[in-house]
């Protein structure tokens, strides 16, 4: 069963479509219902945050069009439930998916190009990235809080302070609409009959405009996690 205010917008957005089965991540800021409906199945989604709908509206309107099929898109939302209405994309996760070694290899090889085309999209000149503010106001609490526990020594933390004292330095950097969470967990593969495989992008939720090498961060740390005995910088 939909709450009532989701099933108002679904009876007015696809008439005749009702929930199959729930989807959703233990982090609980989002769920998600994979819906039947007599054109096919979609899905309806909600945020418990206001941030992260409007980050993900913004970027199924503006954005993600222009990967067609390499995306999911949007059919309706609703501003006062703070529901998406989506297409759904045929497969499964690529987290769980078992693939073989060329199949993995294809699955990166389309993601790596639709992430090229999201971030070529053009942005709108309100849209930008204040990096030196956004550096001050998140690398002392990362500190902190690496400190506290323990994570990093003094002397990663002190080579750190030095890279992030450089960076607020430096020129402007380049800003595209960026994914934020661009990760296996993010894309759906579709392995075909013959062996082939098609990728597509799910989940904007933390979509906006951001330097474009911090979406290789997720999927270099899934592909190259470090190793146990490196060192830190000294």
């Amino acid at each position: 069963m939909l709450p009532d205010a989701l099933q108002v917008f679904l009876n007015r957005a696809a008439p005749g479509a009702h929930p199959h089965c729930e989807h959703a991540w233990p982090h609980g800021l989002s769920r998600a219902w994979q819906l039947h409906t007599p054109d096919g199945p979609l899905f309806l989604k909600t945020h418990r945050k206001a941030a992260h709908y409007a980050r993900e509206r913004h970027a199924l309107q503006h954005w993600a069009p222009a990967l067609g099929a390499r995306s999911t898109q949007l059919v309706a939302h609703d501003d006062d439930a703070q529901a998406l209405l989506l297409t759904a994309a045929p497969g499964t996760l690529a987290l769980h998916a078992p693939l073989t070694a060329a199949q993995e290899r294809t699955l990166h090889a389309q993601a790596g190009a639709h992430l090229a085309c999201l971030h070529a999209q053009p942005l709108a000149p309100a849209e930008h990235f204040e990096y030196r503010a956004y550096l001050q106001g998140q690398w002392p609490t990362v500190r902190d809080r690496a400190l506290t526990h323990g994570t990093l020594g003094a002397p990663t933390l002190a080579w750190v302070d030095t890279q992030v004292d450089g960076a607020l330095r430096s020129g402007p950097w380049p800003v595209a609409p960026a994914h934020r969470d661009y990760t296996a967990r993010n894309w759906v593969v579709d392995v075909r009959p013959d062996g082939t495989v098609r990728t597509t992008i799910i989940d904007y939720g933390g979509a906006r405009p951001h330097p474009p090498v911090l979406d290789l961060e997720r999927p270099h740390a899934e592909v190259c996690p470090p190793a146990r005995t490196s060192a830190p910088p000294s």
